[in-house]
Protein backbone atom coordinates (compact mmCIF):
# COMPACT_ATOMS: atom_id res chain seq x y z
CA UNK A 1 0.00 0.00 0.00
CA UNK A 2 2.81 2.60 0.53
CA UNK A 3 4.72 1.94 -2.53
CA UNK A 4 1.54 2.62 -4.06
CA UNK A 5 1.71 5.87 -2.46
CA UNK A 6 4.93 6.84 -3.03
CA UNK A 7 4.10 6.25 -6.96
CA UNK A 8 0.76 8.07 -6.59
CA UNK A 9 2.63 11.04 -5.49
CA UNK A 10 5.09 10.77 -8.16
CA UNK A 11 2.67 10.79 -10.95
CA UNK A 12 1.03 13.63 -9.48
CA UNK A 13 3.63 15.56 -8.56
CA UNK A 14 6.20 14.55 -11.42
CA UNK A 15 9.08 16.09 -9.28
CA UNK A 16 12.65 15.37 -10.36
CA UNK A 17 13.92 12.06 -9.34
CA UNK A 18 16.90 13.62 -6.97
CA UNK A 19 14.27 16.07 -5.59
CA UNK A 20 12.12 13.48 -5.04
CA UNK A 21 14.59 10.67 -3.26
CA UNK A 22 16.05 14.00 -1.43
CA UNK A 23 12.54 14.83 -0.12
CA UNK A 24 12.07 11.06 0.99
CA UNK A 25 15.45 10.91 3.04
CA UNK A 26 14.88 14.18 4.43
CA UNK A 27 11.55 13.30 5.88
CA UNK A 28 12.10 9.67 7.11
CA UNK A 29 14.31 10.27 10.01
CA UNK A 30 12.52 13.31 10.68
CA UNK A 31 9.35 11.60 11.12
CA UNK A 32 10.79 8.79 13.03
CA UNK A 33 12.47 11.48 15.43
CA UNK A 34 8.78 12.80 16.04
CA UNK A 35 7.30 9.76 16.99
CA UNK A 36 10.11 8.62 19.63
CA UNK A 37 7.84 10.28 22.50
CA UNK A 38 4.58 8.56 20.89
CA UNK A 39 2.66 5.54 22.43
CA UNK A 40 3.73 3.45 19.53
CA UNK A 41 5.90 0.49 20.40
CA UNK A 42 6.76 0.39 16.66
CA UNK A 43 5.95 1.41 13.54
CA UNK A 44 6.47 -0.22 10.40
CA UNK A 45 5.02 1.65 7.60
CA UNK A 46 6.05 4.92 5.41
CA UNK A 47 2.31 6.47 6.25
CA UNK A 48 4.02 9.60 7.62
CA UNK A 49 6.38 10.03 4.84
CA UNK A 50 3.88 9.92 2.53
CA UNK A 51 1.79 12.56 3.94
CA UNK A 52 5.16 14.90 4.14
CA UNK A 53 5.95 13.87 0.67
CA UNK A 54 2.33 15.52 -0.45
CA UNK A 55 2.31 18.13 1.72
CA UNK A 56 5.55 19.16 0.10
CA UNK A 57 4.94 18.96 -3.10
CA UNK A 58 1.57 20.09 -2.84
CA UNK A 59 2.72 23.77 -1.40
CA UNK A 60 5.42 23.93 -3.27
CA UNK A 61 3.22 23.95 -6.60
CA UNK A 62 0.83 25.70 -5.06
CA UNK A 63 3.43 28.78 -4.21
CA UNK A 64 5.09 28.05 -7.41
CA UNK A 65 1.22 30.19 -8.70
CA UNK A 66 -0.48 26.63 -9.39
CA UNK A 67 -3.89 27.64 -7.76
CA UNK A 68 -5.44 24.36 -7.80
CA UNK A 69 -2.64 22.84 -5.62
CA UNK A 70 -4.28 24.73 -2.67
CA UNK A 71 -7.40 22.73 -2.51
CA UNK A 72 -4.58 20.14 -2.01
CA UNK A 73 -2.97 21.55 0.84
CA UNK A 74 -6.81 22.32 2.06
CA UNK A 75 -7.55 18.56 1.67
CA UNK A 76 -4.28 17.47 2.99
CA UNK A 77 -4.72 19.69 6.28
CA UNK A 78 -8.66 18.99 6.82
CA UNK A 79 -7.87 15.13 6.52
CA UNK A 80 -5.00 15.35 9.30
CA UNK A 81 -6.71 17.81 11.46
CA UNK A 82 -10.39 15.18 10.99
CA UNK A 83 -7.87 12.19 12.06
CA UNK A 84 -6.32 14.32 14.98
CA UNK A 85 -9.21 14.94 16.61
CA UNK A 86 -11.68 12.19 16.14
CA UNK A 87 -9.17 9.06 15.66
CA UNK A 88 -11.68 7.69 13.37
CA UNK A 89 -11.63 3.93 13.24
CA UNK A 90 -10.55 3.00 9.27
CA UNK A 91 -11.51 0.31 7.44
CA UNK A 92 -7.53 0.43 6.05
CA UNK A 93 -6.55 -0.79 9.67
CA UNK A 94 -9.22 -3.97 9.33
CA UNK A 95 -7.02 -4.24 5.81
CA UNK A 96 -3.63 -4.15 6.87
CA UNK A 97 -4.54 -5.78 10.65
CA UNK A 98 -2.94 -3.45 12.36
CA UNK A 99 -3.62 -0.07 14.26
CA UNK A 100 -3.06 3.21 12.03
CA UNK A 101 -0.74 5.88 13.20
CA UNK A 102 -2.38 8.89 13.11
CA UNK A 103 0.48 10.69 14.80
CA UNK A 104 2.51 9.52 11.91
CA UNK A 105 0.54 11.37 9.54
CA UNK A 106 0.26 14.49 11.52
CA UNK A 107 4.14 14.78 11.99
CA UNK A 108 4.73 13.85 8.65
CA UNK A 109 2.03 16.77 7.02
CA UNK A 110 3.45 19.30 9.32
CA UNK A 111 7.15 18.52 8.81
CA UNK A 112 6.24 18.10 4.95
CA UNK A 113 4.59 21.69 4.95
CA UNK A 114 7.23 23.64 6.94
CA UNK A 115 10.12 22.67 4.76
CA UNK A 116 8.29 23.72 1.65
CA UNK A 117 8.01 26.93 3.37
CA UNK A 118 11.12 27.64 4.25
CA UNK A 119 12.50 26.28 0.74
CA UNK A 120 10.25 28.81 -1.01
CA UNK A 121 11.67 31.35 1.39
CA UNK A 122 15.09 30.74 1.20
CA UNK A 123 14.99 29.18 -2.39
CA UNK A 124 17.34 26.64 -1.62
Amino acid sequence: MNAAGFVFIALIFTPPARTYLIATLTLTPLVGFCLINSDYQQYAGLSGVLHGLFGWFALREALNGRRSSWLLVGGLVLKVGYETLFNPESPTQTLIDAPIAFEAHLYGALLGLTIALIRDQTRL
